[in-house]
């Protein structure tokens, strides 16, 4: 009971009383607002709602949010959101905050953002922070060994938690075209940089360097070259000096590229690469996994799911608005400002999994939809208070 006053609470401070919901659909009908995104995120006002339907969206270029405040939350529980173009999300001022949760686009790129951007279930080829302040990215994948595959975060401050991202693959031998001489297979790309002066917060992620290039075989008029070496899984370093904490997750380095018969292969990536002035803090794992589902409309459940540690107790510390503070200490980072209790504490499960399910109350009159964020707590069998994983979900009012 006490939960769910809790939520009934946030619901109502989560956005402004003048927010609404603008439902965008790539098909024409009844109750769709825009068939054209980025119309919808133009002419939305301020503080907006933009269900984006399941369907594909394209856009001249690239679709931009830019010097407002917008939640973009893909409705994929009913199918895939694709956005067949990259998506710019830049100029967010200090007051002002973005959110897009639940899509497909080519390539992500936040930049010169001083308001909080977070991105959750983001799927995509490349992604970019740069010039930015607060940026949490969620349970996002990016890399599909193209030559522009991979994640980077340049002069920025950033918490990356539960990702899955993959390097770029070493361009394949070929002939030089002056000399006429073989090439060998060129590296393969980092999955994750973290350069230029930034800060960065890794938990639970999944980082696999690219793989190395194929060295050139021999033919009657060339030798064979020698393979690529694989990527990193995860770089530190630039100009000036970065700084990234890990805690858990995996990395591993990319495959070392073949050579050519009679040619020797490459090597293969090493796991993580730090360049001289810059750090890399390992805290040791494990990280605490949570998601909760989106979006989710009045009368129905939200779906909070964790894997932690047999023994650990869980926690849900909730709020209106998004926050970012580093704890080592705690081994992770609060994604949420002035932050209430949710939920809990509840027991994990001898497996280390929990799963919870909160009704959602009715939304107050003419409040069509609320943002809620929230960071998961543990208390582990040594009495030991830790940060886990963090999640965003979308209430909206159930006529839609």
């Amino acid at each position: 009971m006490h939960a769910r006053l809790l939520l009934s609470f946030l619901c109502l401070l989560s956005a402004p009383l003048h927010a609404q919901v603008v439902v965008v659909d790539d098909q024409a009908g009844a109750g769709v607002d825009f068939t054209n995104l980025q119309e919808a995120i133009d002419g939305s006002a301020d503080g907006s709602i933009l269900l984006i339907r399941p369907g594909s969206y394209h856009t001249s270029v690239t679709f931009k949010v830019e010097y407002r405040s917008l939640t973009l939350i893909g409705d994929e529980a009913a199918g895939p959101v694709v956005l067949l173009n990259s998506i710019v999300i830049g100029n967010i001022e200090s007051d002002q905050r973005v959110v897009v949760r639940g899509m497909q686009t080519f390539r992500l790129e936040v930049r010169n953002c001083s308001g909080n951007v977070w991105i959750e279930d983001l799927r995509g080829n490349s992604m970019l922070v740069k010039d930015s302040e607060q940026v949490a990215l969620v349970g996002c994948r990016f890399g599909d060994e193209s030559i522009t595959s991979g994640m980077a975060v340049n002069a920025s401050t950033a918490a990356v938690l539960e990702c899955d991202g993959l390097g770029s693959k070493g361009i394949d031998g070929d002939i030089e075209p002056y000399s006429g001489l073989p090439l060998p297979g060129g590296p393969g790309g980092p999955a994750f940089f973290s350069l230029g002066g930034a800060a960065t917060f890794l938990g639970g992620n999944h980082f696999h360097g690219g793989p190395g290039g194929k060295g050139l075989e021999a033919d009657a008029f060339h030798d064979c070259s020698d393979g690529g070496n694989g990527g990193v899984a995860l770089q530190v370093g630039g100009y000036p000096d970065a700084s990234a904490v890990l805690n858990g997750g995996l990395l591993e380095g990319g495959a070392a590229g073949l050579g050519g018969a009679g040619c020797a292969d490459g090597v293969a990536g090493a796991e993580s690469g730090v360049e001289a002035g810059s750090v890399l803090a390992d805290l040791g794992g494990p990280h605490r996994f949570f998601r909760m589902s989106a979006p989710v409309r009045e009368g129905e459940d939200l779906e909070m799911k964790f894997t932690a540690q047999p023994g650990d107790r869980a926690l849900v510390l909730a709020s209106a608005t998004p926050g970012m503070l580093f704890r080592p200490g705690m081994q992770g980072v609060l994604l949420v400002d002035q932050p209430g209790r949710l939920l809990g504490p509840v027991r994990v499960r001898a497996d280390g999994s929990l799963r919870v399910r909160l009704l959602m109350p009715d939304l107050a009159a003419q409040v069509e939809g609320r943002v809620l964020y929230a960071t998961a707590a543990f208390v582990d069998a040594s009495g030991r208070f830790l940060l886990g994983g963090s999640s965003t979900t979308v209430v909206l009012d159930s006529v839609f």
